[in-house]
């Protein structure tokens, strides 16, 4: 599945700790559904974390939660749930 640095401009730029958070939030956007989204909503929910992480917008939890929002769709964006499950120390 692609990854939010595939729907960002290659003009905009973000730092690592944005791109970070946009991509947590992305990620928790996308695990909130019961089955994968389509195509379209997938463009649309990472359209919405980029638009408001260049706002200002860098938490994940609240970037996830305003991009479902947007759509109407009900938050599960989780608070300090990791969406990716437990991590394996490295």
């Amino acid at each position: 599945m692609p990854r939010i640095e595939n729907y960002i401009s290659p003009s905009t730029e973000f730092d690592p700790a944005a791109l970070a958070a946009m991509g947590d939030a992305y990620d928790r956007a996308l695990a909130s559904f019961s089955e994968s989204p389509g195509q379209s909503v997938r463009e649309a929910l990472a359209a919405s974390i980029i638009q408001l992480a260049q706002q200002g917008l860098l938490d994940p939890v609240k970037l996830c939660e305003e991009a479902l929002a947007a759509y109407g769709l009900q938050s599960k964006c989780g608070g300090d749930a990791d969406p990716r499950g437990p991590r394996t120390p490295t």
